[in-house]
């Protein structure tokens, strides 16, 4: 799951990612001691809204 702070919402990604770094609009993963582009942010993403909290 990512989240948008500023625009109050969220989108969930395709695959679970462990250990990550965000280089936007890239999110990169480690595994095994290699990293690689395990997703880049294209705008073809569904965002969802969330409700601020009381």
């Amino acid at each position: 799951m990512v989240v948008d702070m500023e625009e109050r919402r969220y989108t969930i990604l395709p695959n679970y990612i462990f250990v990550l770094e965000i280089e936007w609009p890239y999110i990169l993963g480690e595994w095994e001691g290699r990293k690689g582009k395990d997703y880049e942010f294209n705008g073809a993403e569904s965002w969802f809204p969330y409700a601020e909290s009381s």
